[in-house]
């Protein structure tokens, strides 16, 4: 595996500062110089993946419950 000319990409993160993120992009460098030596990582940038919460909202509905997630 590798790349013969130069090539570049761009990291899309997931939590910023979370212990996950940090050591899977390390590793995700780490294999990118290994095993393709000619792609660039030129930038990073956190991809906001985390959901803000449940959504509940009010459905009216008959003999049933009043909420929906």
């Amino acid at each position: 595996m590798g790349c013969a000319k130069s090539e570049k990409a761009a990291i899309l993160l997931g939590a910023v500062g979370a212990n996950v993120t940090t050591e899977r992009t390390k590793g995700f460098k780490d294999q990118i110089k290994a095993q393709a030596p000619g792609i660039e990582i030129t930038s990073e940038q956190t991809g906001e993946f985390a959901h803000p919460g449940p959504r509940v909202r009010r459905v009216p509905r008959r003999g049933g419950p009043s909420y929906a997630y």
